[in-house]
């Protein structure tokens, strides 16, 4: 997957003219994907906020038993959110993994 992304990320940065901001491709990239979250302290909850508000899919779990501050959040967010663990469902479909 990471060999995908790079490719798909140097392909729009050739199509905008861009040497080194792959921000926009990030962004593209990122719309209509799902991305697992493993950790849900400040940057796990960061991240799964930032992938939605760019258009992706969350997944989220934390190994804790209770939920995280701000794991209530990410479900109002439209996150899927499993504590206690990492379940197999957590991870279906996942084009990311972002481990926190």
């Amino acid at each position: 997957m990471l060999r995908t992304l790079s490719a798909d990320l140097d392909e729009d940065a050739d199509q905008m003219g861009a040497t080194t901001d792959r921000g926009p491709a990030y962004r593209r990239w990122l719309a209509d994907r799902t991305v697992s979250v493993v950790g849900l302290a400040r940057s796990g909850i960061a991240a799964a906020r930032l992938v939605r508000r760019l258009g992706g899919r969350v997944l989220a779990s934390d190994s804790a038993s209770s939920a995280p501050a701000g794991a209530e959040r990410l479900e109002r967010e439209g996150c899927r959110v499993w504590t206690g663990g990492h379940p197999a469902a957590a991870f279906e479909g996942a084009d990311l993994v972002v481990v926190s």
